[in-house]
């Protein structure tokens, strides 16, 4: 039987056994010593050989019997060795994995970290304000020159809101579509073209009179005469053309109901040549008050819109334009600088997330460390113990041989007989007990003052977030 199997009858339940041998851990078995005693029959072999005088008197080492049951100490000894070898290793992985040292450094250099971010972001921002700022000077330059060669000392007019303006645009010209539409439709039969030829003159009837009002009539308040000149010439053209369309459209609508009773509008029949001859004899007369309603409505919307462009903005022209862009230009570097404000605000929230993210993994860092560091401890103290206790057995196995070799004998016993118990140093396994111990007391410091170094911190980082967030709100009209 070899040793592995043997010494595997000795380990044994903890019930019963001396506390001189009791093992402090499952890793290393308890050895029932009087059973081991038995399983080896020492008893028996030291009989055997007394009766024989085996070991001589003189002899100085081992017998072979005996050799045999030291070597079965020894195997175990190896075993238990390489197998605590590993778990040492994994012991430490596991501590070391923990990174203690780092984490334990992650608040070192961390002021200088702090302002070298803070000064990063002041230079982007600057850079930024810079830009918006020459633009904001531009622009305000733009608008000052403006005014003085204009020779305006006004404010700018409010707008009205594009929303409303091209809202009342549209339902204008939806309403005139839809008056349009009936009569074409009867006309030519197609209810699609009917609805383009209706959006299209409505479409010119309004929107012209609303560009003529917001980007021609306008220049009748120009301080060049020349302009104003232009601007009532073009006004007068928009009321004739205005005036010939809205008529055209109305005598359209009277020859309409006679061209839907020919076959084709190439085949004229009497009724429709009466209603063209009744045009030209007298173009002022319709066939009744129902178009003359909608001529007074298409003409009155493209009124209206004309009215409706001129007040859209400033009456002065290009006043409007400009100081929109003036509006802009302020509106861009405000809005940087609150912009700058909530990176600003952002750093620091940053920060103080990282500060607090930092100290709970110090302290679960450092907590784990010890804990695996004292496992650690524990576990070699509990194999040197079982390195003592197998010597122990062994001793005893071989003094319980040589009593009996003894009593069996007729010669003298061999004087290394009369040796004491020898514990012999355990064996050296390879750890670094002395690196974790030594940043466990470099870290000790870091943990127990960690509050005092978070409130230190902290009340830091409030400190150059106010002095960055002042810088700005300090700066002129930014």
């Amino acid at each position: 039987m070899d040793i592995k199997n043997t010494l595997a009858k000795w380990y044994k339940g903890r019930s019963g056994t001396d506390s001189v041998f009791r093992s402090t851990s499952l890793e290393f078995p308890e050895i029932l010593i009087d059973q081991c005693i038995s399983d080896l029959k020492v008893k028996e072999e030291a009989k055997s050989d007394g009766e024989s005088n085996v070991p001589n008197s003189g002899a100085s080492s081992f017998s072979g019997t005996e050799q045999r049951l030291q070597v079965r100490f020894d195997g175990d000894k190896a075993y238990h060795t390489n197998m605590a070898q590993e778990v040492i290793n994994s012991f430490e992985k596991q501590c070391f994995n923990h990174d203690l040292e780092k984490k334990g450094a992650a608040f070192t250099g961390f002021e200088l970290l702090v302002d070298n971010e803070h000064d990063q972001l002041k230079a982007i921002i600057r850079d930024v304000k810079i830009q918006v700022q020459e633009k904001l000077k531009s622009s305000q330059k733009e608008h000052d020159e403006f005014k003085t060669n204009n020779k305006i000392e006004r404010s700018c007019r409010t707008p009205r809101s594009d929303v409303r303006v091209f809202s009342i645009i549209s339902v204008m010209m939806l309403i005139e579509t839809i008056l349009n539409a009936g009569f074409i439709v009867s006309g030519i039969g197609s209810y699609i073209q009917a609805a383009l030829y209706a959006l299209t003159l409505s479409g010119i009837n309004i929107l012209f009179g609303f560009f003529i009002g917001r980007k021609v009539i306008t220049y009748k308040n120009h301080i060049n005469k020349f302009y104003n000149l232009l601007s009532y010439l073009f006004f007068l053209f928009y009321v004739a053309f205005i005036f010939l369309l809205n008529f055209v459209i109305a005598h359209w609508r009277d020859l309409s109901a006679p061209a839907k009773q020919s076959a084709t509008f190439k085949k004229l029949n009497p009724e429709f040549l009466d209603a063209v001859t009744k045009l030209t004899s007298d173009p002022f007369g319709f066939s009744g008050n129902e178009t003359l309603i909608f001529l007074l409505v298409g003409i009155g919307f493209s009124f209206y819109a004309l009215y409706e462009g001129y007040n859209s903005e400033d009456p002065y022209p290009g006043y409007g334009l400009m100081h929109r862009r003036l509006e802009d230009a302020r509106d861009d570097y405000l809005g940087q600088k609150e912009l700058s404000l909530k990176e600003i605000d952002s750093l620091r929230e940053g920060f103080l997330a990282d500060i607090i993210s930092k100290s709970d993994a110090i302290k679960h860092s450092y907590t784990a460390t010890k804990q695996c560091t004292t496992e650690l401890e524990n576990y070699l103290s509990r194999f040197n113990t079982y390195m003592e206790q197998l010597d122990r057995y062994c001793y005893a196995v071989l003094s319980t041989y040589r009593n009996e070799n003894e009593k069996s004998r007729n010669t003298k016993t061999p004087k290394y007989f009369d040796e004491q118990l020898i514990i012999k140093d355990p064996p050296i396994l390879k750890n670094r007990l002395e690196e974790l111990g030594q940043i466990l007391t470099k870290s000790k410091p870091i943990v127990d003052n960690l509050q005092v170094m978070l409130e230190s911190i902290n009340k830091y980082i409030w400190k150059v977030n106010n002095s960055t967030r002042k810088e700005y709100e300090e700066l002129e009209n930014f």
